[in-house]
């Protein structure tokens, strides 16, 4: 994707860019994502970044580790350049999980850096990300939804919803239900550009109804159960980061997501079953 932003001459339009704007608006309008939504894109970073860190423990040669540390670092780095906000959310659910669990076996000086540095990363994602427009709307917002358009648009679902609760619109007519909503409470930027629901839960509500909202939330509890009945770590966290993404976007509304989760739940659920007592899991 790098490559491709280069090929295209992004990077040259980059460097000369307009200074009233901020470097991470001009990087996100360039679309160094190569065309692909940064959220699908963030996401699947995401879950390289968690597969190599498992395998950190594992690696004995020093070269490979620093290649691998940097490898990690460098795709935080895309991933913040990228600006996704739900896989921003996602990520410091990673990271806090993953220092919870190293907590508990280090001394009490490891437990103050991590704090330190988890509460000075959040600072830093709250002052210079889209998040920064959040919590400066909250201040002057009068309700819920000034706070941020997905509010309303999740408002908008559920209004859409209620009219058709059983089995749904379908697939195809969805789209026109809420985008009906959005003209009757004159949303006008979800209109302009005839945004969906953002919100995986409650697009599977418009198009399938109560029955394939139940059917979706059934594939992650199950899956999630056995995960934490069996201590398959790499489970879990994919379903974790595949949760909150859902929650903040249409994911399976772009054949990217599709993919995306089709793929990774197949793989991980049924042919990636690793017995952490056995002696040959997969590497």
């Amino acid at each position: 994707l790098v490559g491709i932003f280069i090929n295209n001459g992004k990077l040259a339009e980059i460097l000369n860019f307009n200074r009233e704007y901020d470097i991470y608006s001009v990087l996100r309008y360039h679309k160094i994502s190569a065309g692909q939504h940064p959220s699908y894109i963030s996401l699947g970073y995401l879950l390289a970044i968690i597969i190599t860190w498992q395998s950190l423990k594992a690696t004995t040669k020093m070269a490979y580790l620093i290649l691998k540390v940097a490898f990690i670092l460098f795709t935080f780095a895309f991933i913040f350049i990228l600006n996704a906000r739900a896989v921003f959310i996602a990520a410091f659910f990673v990271v806090v999980y993953f220092a919870i669990k190293y907590m508990t076996e280090h001394r009490l000086i490891y437990k103050i850096i991590i704090i330190a540095v988890l509460a000075i990363g959040f600072v830093f994602l709250v002052k210079n990300t889209r998040f920064k427009n959040v919590f400066q709307n909250l201040s002057n917002a009068s309700s819920i939804e000034q706070v941020d358009l997905r509010f309303s648009l999740w408002h908008n679902a559920a209004i859409a919803w209620k009219d058709k609760p059983i089995f749904g619109y379908g697939i195809g007519d969805s789209k026109e239900a809420i985008a009906k909503v959005h003209k009757q409470r004159n949303i006008t930027e979800a209109v302009d550009y005839n945004l969906n629901a953002h919100n995986q839960f409650l697009e599977t509500l418009i198009q399938t109804g109560i029955v394939g909202f139940i059917l979706l939330c059934a594939l992650f509890a199950v899956a999630m159960y056995q995960s934490i009945k069996k201590k398959q770590e790499l489970i879990f966290l994919f379903l974790m980061i595949t949760i909150v993404c859902f929650i903040f976007e249409s994911m399976l509304q772009r054949l990217t997501g599709v993919v995306f989760f089709a793929f990774w739940y197949s793989f991980l659920t049924i042919i990636y079953i690793p017995d952490q007592s056995a002696e040959t899991i997969p590497q």
